[in-house]
């Protein structure tokens, strides 16, 4: 005799928590077109429920899709709504998700200034909860920025800092890196 297994109430006839999942299986198996059209009629569902949660999680998806596609444009108003719900639930973490993807929008949109505040917020965050290897990205991707905007000292100075940082955890072989890549710029 075989035990029943209890299903999950919340999944039982919920059409867009199936679509959700369908999208993601469709996204891990790289089928972005699939995977955008059930994370479209999930968030269809979901803003009819006025489900906050499911809206900003669909939204979400499908901005990862867009910067998939590097459409920038399409990304921004998903993910301006995942963020609105995170801010109004306070939800910090999710927000802080949403920031990097914000900032890997505006500089495929070559607005690198805001995406450049947004670094330095997720910066400040880092050093908060104490994420170097965040961190260290993070600046990888400013002097990227800076570098967009034609400042090499300021692209040099956020390479420094992220070997400064590996350096400050025996990383040596790391660190020389950034330094020489940080030479590299100010030299060309």
């Amino acid at each position: 005799m075989s035990e029943s297994t209890p299903r999950d109430p919340e999944k039982i006839n919920d059409p867009a928590k199936e679509e959700f999942d369908r999208g993601c299986q469709f996204l891990e198996n790289n089928d972005l077109s699939q995977a955008a059209n059930c994370f479209h009629n999930a968030l269809l569902d979901y803003k009819e429920r006025k489900d906050d949660k499911g809206i900003a999680n669909s939204s979400d998806k499908l901005a990862d899709l867009c910067l998939e596609r590097e459409d920038f444009d399409r990304a921004l108003p998903h993910l301006e709504r995942a963020m609105a719900i995170c801010e109004k639930a306070n939800d910090d973490l999710s927000m802080t998700a949403l920031k990097k993807k914000f900032a890997r929008t505006y500089d495929g949109l070559g607005h690198y200034n805001q995406a450049l505040e947004i670094y330095n917020d997720l910066l400040e965050t880092y050093r908060i909860f104490r994420d170097p290897a965040s961190a260290v990205r993070t600046l990888e991707a400013m002097g990227k920025s800076y570098l967009a905007l034609g400042e090499r000292e300021k692209a040099a100075d956020a390479l420094r800092t992220a070997a400064a940082i590996h350096r400050s955890f025996k990383h040596i072989r790391h660190a020389q890196e950034f330094e020489d890549r940080a030479a590299a710029l100010l030299k060309s």
